[in-house]
């Protein structure tokens, strides 16, 4: 509905066009599998296992795949302005001009936002139906503190990562969401509210972080290649990912 080339050259572009979201597909997809209540990777008895021929996980593919091949509904930040940080900041500089109906972002990108005219709300990723009974966010990325192989100390090096762990949380995190962001950014008690849903079932799902490579990329490789056949190629790399998971999973039982 939003949709429109508004100077009529018959192509859809950032700076000139109205579209509907202004972001990049290894945002958005995982965010809407994780929304829907689906991990590529689960935990059995504590071990993670590739959830393989998961067939929610390829409805939910080729439904955003299908209409995301509208002109119009995808302004991908990348294609813009290059493959780089700042052009996801760049990008978002057209949303606050009214560029695209949604961006998707994490809640610091709020701050960006504070001189935007016009005004602008919060929500959750959608749930996969009305059945569902809450909503999931996606924990972006996996940036995992590891000590180098030469650490000689390795207790003293794990209790000083734990530390940092915990004051994060107790401190770093609380700062910036209940001091910055509650109170600087938002605009509305109503986005407030959705933070708080948004907060509640947070969810990292391991084959879009810590086997990112490995598990996510396979299904974002036929996004980009623009095919639909994301059980073949999940088939087809079925034994990498796999052997990928249990050598990572051996190698900790090794070492615990």
């Amino acid at each position: 509905a939003v949709i429109s080339d508004l100077n009529s050259d018959g192509k859809f572009d950032i700076r000139d066009d109205r579209g509907g979201i202004i972001d990049e597909l290894d945002f958005i997809i995982p965010s809407f599998w994780v929304g829907a209540g689906v991990k590529t990777v689960e935990k059995v008895d504590g071990i993670p296992h590739f959830n393989a021929g998961n067939e929610k996980l390829y409805e939910i593919l080729g439904y955003l795949s299908d209409i995301l091949k509208t002109d119009g509904i995808l302004f991908r930040d990348f294609d813009a302005f290059g493959q780089a940080e700042s052009s996801r900041v760049e990008a978002r500089k057209y949303f606050a001009t009214d560029a695209a109906l949604f961006t998707m972002a994490g809640f610091g990108v709020s701050k960006e936002l504070r001189d935007m005219q016009s005004d602008f709300g919060i929500v959750p990723i959608p749930k996969y139906d009305e059945a569902q009974d809450k909503y999931y966010t996606r924990i972006i990325d996996g940036w995992i503190n590891v000590p180098l192989a030469c650490a000689t100390d390795l207790e003293r090096t794990s209790i000083i990562m734990e530390a940092l762990a915990v004051e994060s949380k107790n401190i770093v995190i609380p700062a910036i969401y209940e001091d910055s962001i509650t109170n600087k950014c938002i605009r509305d008690d109503e986005s407030l509210e959705m933070l708080e849903v948004i907060m509640e079932n947070r969810v990292l799902d391991l084959g879009d972080t810590v086997w990112y490579d490995a598990v996510r990329q396979v299904y974002m490789n036929s996004f980009y290649a623009g095919s639909n056949a994301f059980a073949s190629a999940e088939a087809s790399n079925l034994t990498t990912i796999e052997n990928t998971i249990a050598e990572m999973t051996e190698s900790l039982k090794e070492h615990n």
